[in-house]
């Protein structure tokens, strides 16, 4: 049962399925490639910042008793969440907030202050701006 995916995980399987694996078995990372991936225009795996920001919301309740054993795979989600809710145009500060509670960083603390300020929102809008005239988007 361990090793199956979790059918409820829409987006990410592969992640939600490495995380599982690894809390009762030693997991191995190789460096070079080992598969090849292609993606179709009905892939799940795209850019769709709403469907990753409802996968790392889930991935915050799934693995919250994860936490307090792994502080950086908290701040990695609440990061990603974070990220994705400032790209959609949406309030981030409260992730942003709780990673500084977790790390009481200067860049920490800096982030979380420029996205109270809408600074976060600003940049990536104006970053997104550029890469579109640049015909890099």
């Amino acid at each position: 049962e361990m090793f199956k995916f979790d059918t409820k995980v829409k987006r990410m399987q592969d992640y939600d399925w490495i995380i599982r694996a690894a809390e009762e078995n030693v997991v191995v990372f190789a460096k070079e490639a080992m598969v090849d991936v292609y993606l179709q225009d009905d892939s799940i795996t795209t850019s769709d910042y709403g469907k990753l920001l409802d996968a790392n919301l889930m991935f915050l309740d799934k693995y919250e008793n994860l936490f307090d054993r792994y502080p950086r795979f908290h701040v990695k989600l609440l990061d990603r969440v974070g990220f994705y809710k400032t790209e959609l145009g949406m309030e981030a500060s409260n992730e942003y907030r709780e990673i500084y509670n977790i790390e009481k960083s200067v860049k920490s603390y800096s982030r979380w202050l420029a996205s109270k300020m809408g600074l976060l929102k600003t940049i990536r809008r104006l970053r997104n701006n550029n890469l579109r005239r640049s015909g890099r988007s």
